[in-house]
């Protein structure tokens, strides 16, 4: 169920009740998102729980600011946080096995320079540039769809469709857009 309009609005009011409800009912996206795309060795240094809980409070220091109502909109606010979050904490780890492994005569047979932590960024940036790519609207359904599970009901309104088989076909085509960005940024 996504949050209300009204929801948003209320804790971007400073609300702290509605803020409670309005993380709470992102709390399981987010958890999900994060999870996916965290690199291994960045969940095996954070609880996907603990990146949750600090993105939350990230937003909620920041909600102020903060100047739509819409649910995508509020989710893309989360995903750029939850993002920047994660290339910090990738930062830290990089600079970490740099160190180390200058500390020491004998490789570690962990990747040293984490190639592993900057292929699954840059595999990440493909992708948000190719959603990034795509005309609003459709990239807010999108998002909608695929990491908050929204029902092609509550997309089409979204999408300024009358159906949710409209909206479904949209989407099927936004993704075949994105897939095909990708693959083409993916060999430039």
């Amino acid at each position: 169920m996504l949050p209300s309009r009204e929801l948003i609005a209320s804790a971007r009011r400073g609300d702290a009740v509605a803020a409670e409800a309005l993380f709470s009912s992102l709390y399981g996206p987010l958890d999900r998102y994060l999870s996916g795309r965290l690199p291994r060795e960045v969940r095996a240094l954070w609880e996907t729980s603990d990146f949750v809980q600090e993105v939350c409070v990230r937003a909620w220091s920041g909600i102020g600011s903060f100047d739509r109502d819409s649910p995508a909109a509020f989710w893309g606010y989360l995903r750029t946080i939850a993002r920047n979050l994660a290339i910090d904490v990738c930062r830290v780890e990089l600079r970490r096995r740099q160190e180390q492994q200058s500390d020491t005569e004998h490789p570690s047979p962990a990747d040293p320079n984490g190639t592993d932590i900057v292929e699954a960024l840059a595999r990440q940036e493909l992708y948000e540039r190719a959603l990034a790519s795509l005309e609003e609207p459709l990239r807010n359904a999108l998002i909608l769809r695929l990491e908050l599970d929204a029902s092609y009901d509550e997309i089409a309104p979204e999408l300024g469709v009358a159906t949710a088989e409209a909206a479904r076909k949209s989407l099927r085509r936004a993704l075949d857009e994105v897939a095909r960005r990708m693959e083409a940024d993916g060999h430039n």
